[in-house]
């Protein structure tokens, strides 16, 4: 008697769950960014920082001219009356974290790198001249974001841990500020 089409994937269908796998399988990852070996290198925390450095350097827009342009706008040097979405957002002083995702999301990613940096580095598979080089430059990092945040909003939360919770409130005016110069003169 001759298989149909028809019985005949049925009949592959049900000797295909005989053959299945009697083990899960494993797969064999290569990568450096596995957590496990991210920081085990030089090569996997400086990946990480200059994600912190990409973060940062676009707090402002895309260089450093266009950051410098955000801090004019409210002086009499950068007065722009010409329009615009970010000259006005600035003129009208009506910037909060939903005025752009980049202004206010931007340099807590950086914030975020920086943290996971700082916890991990004490574990690092890296030399203790690598590991105070890094720590300073991270930490100069988040001085500089804070520092960004705190032209455009004042004092905004202080995330110092990767495990703080998601909803924290503003730091303390005097507080942020303290903050900010000793990052900076630690790092000097």
């Amino acid at each position: 008697m001759l298989l149909t089409y028809k019985k005949l994937r049925y009949l592959f269908f049900i000797l295909l769950l005989f053959m299945g796998c009697d083990e899960a399988l494993e797969p064999e990852v290569f990568s450096d960014t596995l957590p496990s070996n991210l920081f085990a290198s030089l090569e996997g925390v400086e990946g990480v920082l200059f994600g912190a450095y990409s973060n940062a350097s676009r707090v402002g827009g895309n260089n450093a001219a266009s950051e410098l342009a955000e801090q004019e706008f409210m002086t009499d040097v950068g007065f722009s009356t010409g329009g615009g979405a970010t000259p006005l957002n600035y003129i009208d002083w009506i910037l909060d974290p939903s005025a752009g995702a980049g202004l206010y999301n931007g340099p807590y990613q950086a914030i975020r790198n920086v943290n996971i940096i700082l916890e991990a580095l004490p574990d690092a598979g890296i030399t203790d001249d690598e590991k105070t080089l890094i720590r300073a430059e991270a930490r100069f990092i988040r001085a500089w974001t804070y520092y960004i945040l705190y032209i455009r909003y004042g004092p905004t939360p202080l995330r110092t841990s990767s495990s703080d919770p998601l909803e924290m409130p503003r730091a303390g005016e005097q507080e942020f500020i303290d903050f900010i110069e000793s990052e900076f003169l630690e790092v000097i």
